[in-house]
């Protein structure tokens, strides 16, 4: 009986009580959403896997949680704590998505002006040793204004926006999403004045793996990735944006918030995701490029400056931590290379909503499975 290269897999997978156990760990934000497609649809099943979400507010307790107790194995966060998290034994293994056109500069109502021509005490605000720091002192780098205690005001997003939406005040902050869409439905007149992207500034959120579970994993670790790749270019198929739009407000009610339609959709628009091939080309070093990737650079301007506000007590060189060897992997074999895109021709609605779906072929699988065991005894004790 000939197998395709998928059924080979459902094959390999048939039996539930030989599915391995991930642990994966997501945050409450849009980067998290095609792991809960892959989930959701049953494409880690599909490759013999038993997944297993944990939900962290941030990166710090995220990181600390993996150090400390290998309380998950694959992790997706924002780049800071990627950093934090490459020094303590955790690869960065891709890139979730680029936040530079979400993570904005936000005038007060009615404020146009940019830049200001006069500094008044703590003009700007920020949150502390974040990406939003660093992106407010790039745009200020850019306007020709030295960064100053005087004028900048620091403080984390939720105090900051209370104190933005209640107060007005201060007359320039630096948000990210979803605080940008919160500020803009609540103040719909407000100007951005910068981003990342109208600086020229990427800011990567990361893929990572545990050093040691990775390294002693390499065939399960290529596969979560599989699935977490098929799920990226799932969102990035347009012909399943309303699909998409539903699985991630799902998505985010798992986690603990409620976006409105407009947040989803700006989410999809403007925070890129990155495709298998799209991940090689940002995280490739070659001859061309110095031997230092589109990520490197990325890393190496945050670790700057972590190590300038005492976040990290070493600069590590991307390369230390950084990598492609698993992405590599995934592309390297046929099956898992053909099976990290999705072919919306394959897909049936009806499936998913009656509790089947991709799932569904995860049955036929068992079923092709049983048989080809089947047809193998028969086979063996004949020739005997």
């Amino acid at each position: 009986m000939a197998l395709s290269r998928f059924g080979l897999i459902l094959f390999l997978s048939s039996s539930a009580s030989a599915l391995e156990k991930v642990n994966i760990s997501v945050q409450p934000a849009f980067h998290g959403i095609p792991i809960w497609a892959a989930k959701e649809y049953g494409w880690f099943k599909e490759l013999g896997l038993d997944v297993e979400l944990s939900v962290y507010a941030s990166g710090a307790p995220q990181v600390k949680a993996a150090v400390e107790s290998n309380a998950w194995d694959f992790g997706i966060a924002g780049s800071v704590p990627n950093v934090i998290a490459g020094q303590q034994g955790i690869l960065t293994v891709g890139i979730n998505n680029d936040e530079s056109a979400t993570t904005e500069v936000v005038a007060e109502p009615g404020l146009t002006e940019w830049p200001p021509t006069t500094l008044t005490p703590q003009i700007f605000a920020a949150t502390p040793k974040s990406t939003g720091e660093l992106l407010l002192r790039q745009c200020l780098v850019q306007a020709g204004i030295a960064f100053n205690d005087d004028h900048v005001y620091l403080d984390q997003q939720k105090p900051l926006m209370e104190k933005l939406v209640e107060q007005g005040d201060p007359k320039y902050a630096c948000l990210w999403a979803p605080n940008t869409y919160i500020y803009r439905e609540a103040e719909p007149t407000a100007k951005v004045v910068c981003s990342g992207r109208t600086v020229n500034f990427p800011i990567y959120g990361g893929l990572m793996m545990r050093e040691d579970w990775a390294l002693n994993n390499k065939e399960t670790a290529k596969k979560v990735l599989a699935a977490y790749l098929r799920g990226v270019s799932f969102m990035q198929n347009t012909a399943m944006r309303d699909e998409v739009l539903r699985l991630s407000d799902e998505y985010h009610k798992f986690t603990g918030n409620t976006l409105q339609e407009f947040a989803l959709e700006e989410d999809l628009i403007l925070r890129p995701l990155f495709n298998l091939d799209q991940q090689l080309v940002h995280l490739d070093r070659n001859f061309a490029n110095e031997y230092t990737s589109d990520a490197d650079l990325h890393y190496i301007t945050l670790e700057n400056f972590l190590f300038e506000q005492g976040v990290i007590d070493n600069k590590f060189l991307p390369k230390e931590y950084v990598t492609d060897e698993y992405m590599k992997l995934v592309s390297e074999d046929p099956v898992l290379r053909e099976y990290s895109y999705f072919n919306s021709a394959n897909y049936n609605s009806k499936s998913v909503e009656s509790g089947g779906g991709p799932t569904a072929g995860l049955i036929i699988g068992i079923c092709v499975g049983v048989v080809g065991i089947v047809a193998f005894l028969i086979a063996f004790y004949v020739m005997k």
